[in-house]
């Protein structure tokens, strides 16, 4: 703890983050590997709006006689709202689907209802059983890692091609996007596809049998992909796409409600992002978020550094938190304390398939690259 820290030159990820290396410029490999996939993909303007346009008559072709030529998946936050506004624009026919595991908040309902509405888009929530997802949940929290977020992420993959497959939709559209999520070490969230990892922490300290959960493994992503031919597409990262710039429009065309943190729609993400990650495993994941941010000249280093001279939370928020937290998992505040200060372990403590995946998906990628290009369908 005594040791000093290193921070990079250019972005704000430091020694604190496992994994991290400097040239001898003082730049992080972190930064540096965004900065190269961002400089080949989403800076290569004239290629992307080609792709782009390619995508969307596509999607439009192979939807034609369908009552929705796609299905986007939805939170409520800035990213995936705006997903929505563009759909619209591009005169998509969607079908907006929302997980709810439970842990919504008011102002991400809100804003998924208004949207919905005056866009006029079908929207569909899906409700997990959430007597079994709170049992798997608090399993992740007995087993001490870190990526508590594990299962919530294979839901929504496994639900968004669920639906697809029910309304015979090729092409799901999802907001996640290089410009604020680019930067995201290993240690902050292992692979959510990994379901024999997910299935050892649950039959360790789980009490409930599994029986509703969506599932998506790699045998349901090869089974939805080449059985079914559903694909994923990412179109945030096919524009240049701001979210800063996106929230200023939405607010203004949607009287969209914002919230200062990203992530934040759901209070069980803040709470493993904000707290128990920082708390506990001295995880600070807003400079991941930063550092992508700087990548993509969204924010300076100077007002990244800023930001990080206060904590993620206030004390009052903490408290309200976990709260919050202890009462939805109908367990005590002591209780769940007791669990945030276990041992810190990782995704490498438990049974999983780290290594075949790796390399099914190293052959997959190089396979793919052979026969088509990054951006074709």
């Amino acid at each position: 703890m005594n040791k000093k820290i290193k921070i990079c030159s250019y972005c704000v990820c430091d020694t604190t983050i496992s994994g991290i290396k400097f040239n001898i410029e003082g730049r992080c490999n972190y930064c540096i590997s965004h900065e190269k996939f961002l400089n080949k993909i989403y800076y290569n303007r004239g290629k992307t709006h080609t792709y782009l346009i390619k995508i969307l008559n596509l999607i439009k072709k192979r939807g034609k006689d369908k009552k929705y030529n796609c299905i986007i998946g939805a939170s409520g936050g800035v990213d995936s709202s705006y997903l929505l506004y563009l759909a619209k624009k591009w005169e998509l026919r969607p079908l907006v689907v929302h997980m709810n595991n439970g842990w919504n908040t008011e102002f991400s309902v809100a804003n998924l209802i208004n949207l919905t509405n005056i866009l006029k888009f079908d929207f569909y929530e899906y409700y997990l059983d959430f007597e079994e997802f709170k049992d798997l949940q608090i399993s992740f929290l007995k087993a001490s890692v870190s990526d508590l977020e594990n299962p919530t992420d294979m839901a929504i993959l496994g639900v968004l091609h669920k639906i697809a497959k029910k309304h015979n939709v090729k092409y799901i559209l999802m907001a996640n996007n290089f410009v604020s999520e680019g930067i995201l070490p290993q240690y902050f969230l292992y692979n959510p596809k990994d379901k024999k990892y997910i299935k050892s922490i649950h039959r360790k300290y789980g009490n409930l049998k599994i029986k509703k959960f969506p599932w998506f493994g790699l045998k349901e992503e090869l089974y939805y992909k080449f059985i079914k031919g559903i694909k994923i597409i990412y179109p945030l990262n096919y524009i240049s796409y701001s979210p800063e710039e996106a929230k200023i429009e939405l607010k203004k065309v949607f009287n969209f409600i914002d919230y200062p943190k990203k992530h934040t729609e759901s209070i069980y993400t803040k709470f493993a992002q904000f707290y128990y990650l920082y708390k506990k495993f001295n995880i600070d994941y807003r400079k991941a978020t930063l550092s992508s941010l700087i990548c993509s000249g969204e924010i300076t280093r100077s007002e990244a550094l800023k930001i990080l001279e206060t904590p993620p939370l206030t004390l009052e928020e903490e408290e309200s938190l976990i709260n919050k937290v202890a009462f939805n998992f109908g367990i005590t505040k002591e209780y769940l304390n007791e669990l945030i200060n276990q041992k810190p372990k990782y995704f490498h403590n438990y049974p999983n398939n780290e290594l075949i995946l790796k390399i099914i998906y190293f052959l997959f990628n190089k396979l793919l690259k052979k026969i088509i290009s990054p951006y074709s369908l």
